[in-house]
């Protein structure tokens, strides 16, 4: 007996309108995020983006969001938009918008155990001021 399963595909977009395979069901979720080089400038706008995504996707769509520790092209970014970045996602998914987000770090975590102790701390006690 063969059974048929639906497979799953999970895609970075920029802009949804020019995604048909999203309203033809070929994608079944997206990674919704701001580019690293564009971070700091948009970060305080993704409650607002996220936001526009979802009147054009029905709420069982799948959302994450994502944020830049570090950039292959800029290096470092700011604490101050990745922990914005974290907060309103944290403040989405309590609105059943966003399933999950992202830490963008290329091989920054992977070297430095230090630092990925220091950012896990650091997110579990954002998570528990929220």
């Amino acid at each position: 007996m063969c059974e048929h399963r639906k497979m799953k595909l999970l895609v970075q977009i920029h802009l949804l309108h020019e995604q048909p395979l999203v309203r033809q069901g070929v994608i079944d979720g997206i990674s919704f995020w701001i580019e690293g080089t564009q971070q700091e400038e948009f970060y305080q706008n993704l409650t607002e983006l996220v936001q526009t995504v979802r009147t054009e996707l029905p709420l069982s769509f799948p959302i994450f969001t994502g944020g830049y520790l570090v950039h292959s092209r800029i290096g470092w970014l700011s604490q101050t938009s990745f922990w914005s970045l974290i907060q309103q996602s944290a403040s989405l998914y309590d609105q059943n918008q966003i399933q999950g987000f992202y830490i963008f770090a290329g091989d920054t975590l992977s070297v430095s155990i230090s630092m990925m102790q220091i950012c896990v701390q650091k997110m579990l006690n954002l998570l528990d001021q929220l």
